[in-house]
């Protein structure tokens, strides 16, 4: 989720993360070497977000400080596969004539979630809740004046 929301949704959430010490809680993470799986991500993403913000001259330098912070300890951070997908998506451009939702037949969507909806378990739905706090949080944080 942290990674999609890095590559989609900007500067806010780019800043967020330096700012509010998640890249610590990261560092600490792999300090801890519990799950490899996961600190192989977490070390994917360092030397991924580091190398996209410039290094240590960079727009947030936090994130190679972080990135440096591991690699003083002595942890090899594994190699990016070549076939990786971009760092930081580009913004999409849109068709002013297809701009808005996804032309569907019409009922189709609802057609589709609700025969979903029977598959659903209850740790499907505190997830999906949880996403859609998450998601309202973030909605609600962004200044409409502010266009950045």
């Amino acid at each position: 989720l942290l990674e999609t929301m890095m590559k989609n949704c900007g500067e806010y959430v780019q800043f967020e993360v330096a700012e509010q010490h998640v890249l610590q809680e990261m560092v600490k993470i792999i300090q801890k070497k519990n799950d490899m799986q996961v600190r192989d991500k977490i070390l994917l993403l360092l030397d991924s977000w580091q190398e996209a913000f410039g290094g240590p001259g960079g727009k947030y330098r936090q994130y190679h400080w972080a990135y440096l912070e591991v690699k003083r300890t002595g942890v090899v951070f594994p190699r990016r596969p070549i076939d990786a997908p971009p760092i930081l998506t580009p913004p999409a451009i849109h068709n002013s004539q297809n701009y808005g939702s996804p032309g569907y037949a019409a009922g189709s969507l609802n057609e589709r979630m609700s025969s979903d909806v029977d598959t659903l378990s209850l740790g499907d739905l505190n997830n999906i809740r949880n996403v859609t706090e998450l998601l309202n949080d973030m909605v609600y944080a962004l200044n409409p004046s502010d266009p950045e």
